[in-house]
C-alpha cells in the first residue's frame, strides 16, 4: 500500500486525507475550495495542516483547486478514490455522471471508488439527494464500475424510519446517531458504496 496514490474529489478537508498521507506515497486532494463558510475554506489550499486532526506527512498530501467535473490528471494513474458525501453538490445529474466518469477514468484498472451519498426513503423531492432510481440511473450505470460486494441491502429498521432526527429542530442536531434525517418532508440516510474499474 505505501507505492499507492489515491484522489478525494470534493475532499474538502476530510479525515482520510491525513489518515492516508501516513499511510501511502502520495494522496490528492481536489475540491474548488471557495466556501469560507463549510469544509471548502479557501485557506487550505495553503495551509492544510491548519485543518488536520493529528499529525501527517505533509509532502504526502497535496491539496488542489479542481471541479470533479474535470480532473485535470493523466488516466489510469491512480489506484483509489474517495468521493464522500460530495457528489451530490456537483449540480445537475448530468454533471454527477460527468465526476464519475472522470473518477473513473484517473482510476487504474482494477481501482476502487469510496462513494458516500445520501439516500432519499420516501417519496419526497430533493434537488440533490437520491432517489432509488436516480442512483442506479446516475451512478449504478452511468459508467462501467462494478459494485463490489453484492448487491445492496436496502432494508432499514422501521423504528429508525419512524423516529427520524428531524433537523428542522435545533435541539435534535446532538442526538446520536445520525442514521435516517429528516428536513421539511424528505426522509433520507446516508449510502456508501465501493465500485470498481473493470
Amino acid at each position: 500500500m505505501s507505492r499507492c496514490r489515491a484522489i478525494a474529489v470534493g475532499a474538502g478537508y476530510e479525515r482520510p486525507l491525513y489518515y492516508y498521507a501516513n499511510m501511502i506515497r502520495e494522496f490528492v486532494a481536489t475540491d474548488l475550495y471557495e466556501s469560507s463558510d463549510a469544509e471548502g475554506k479557501p485557506e487550505m489550499l495553503i495551509n492544510p495542516e491548519k485543518f488536520a486532526p493529528f499529525e501527517y506527512r505533509k509532502d504526502h498530501l497535496t491539496v488542489l483547486k479542481m471541479s470533479g467535473t474535470n480532473l485535470l490528471f493523466r488516466d489510469n494513474i491512480f489506484n483509489f478514490a474517495f468521493c464522500l458525501s460530495s457528489i451530490e453538490h456537483f449540480g445537475s445529474r448530468e454533471n454527477q455522471k460527468k465526476a464519475l466518469m472522470e473518477i473513473y477514468r484517473i482510476l487504474k484498472s482494477g481501482g476502487i471508488l469510496c462513494l458516500a451519498t445520501e439516500l432519499i426513503l420516501n417519496n419526497a423531492y430533493h434537488h440533490e439527494y437520491f432517489t432509488i432510481d436516480e442512483l442506479d440511473e446516475v451512478i449504478l450505470n452511468a459508467t462501467d464500475f462494478k459494485l463490489v460486494g453484492g448487491d445492496i441491502d436496502y432494508r432499514i429498521s422501521s423504528s429508525l424510519v419512524t423516529n427520524p432526527i428531524e433537523l428542522d429542530k435545533k435541539s435534535n442536531l446532538y442526538i446520536s446517531p445520525h442514521i435516517v434525517l429528516k428536513r421539511g418532508d424528505v426522509l433520507w440516510t446516508s449510502i456508501m458504496l465501493f465500485l470498481q474499474k473493470m
